[in-house]
């Protein structure tokens, strides 16, 4: 049996199709916003990464993140992670008639 054979023969069939499918199930429950508040600090900014690639691959204009005012810390760290994103254009307080400083507004840059 040749190399180009063997590859041929041992090449999984359907990993492009699963990918597919995966992404059209995420744009169907994406939601535009995600709630933090009461996690651990390490637990938000892993929820915050997830959801801020789900918003990328699904192709959204901006999201928010709800994370509460407390002592600010949930905020900050936060931050420092959407500013080591590169599609992110935008980091913003929410207006204050909808929560202020204790809502992130997030705006992607467009492609």
């Amino acid at each position: 049996v040749s190399n180009s054979e063997y590859r041929e023969a041992t090449r999984p069939v359907t990993a492009r199709t699963v990918v597919s499918v995966d992404v059209a199930a995420r744009k169907l429950n994406f939601k535009d916003h995600i709630d933090v508040r009461g996690m651990r600090v390490s637990e938000a900014v892993e929820a915050v990464q997830s959801f801020i690639d789900d918003a990328l691959m699904v192709g959204v204009g901006s999201v928010t993140i709800l994370h509460g005012k407390g002592t600010g810390a949930l905020k900050e760290e936060i931050r420092r992670y959407l500013r080591t994103v590169p599609d992110i254009v935008g980091v913003a307080d929410e207006h204050a008639d909808r929560g202020g400083a204790g809502i992130t507004v997030v705006t992607f840059g467009s492609e």
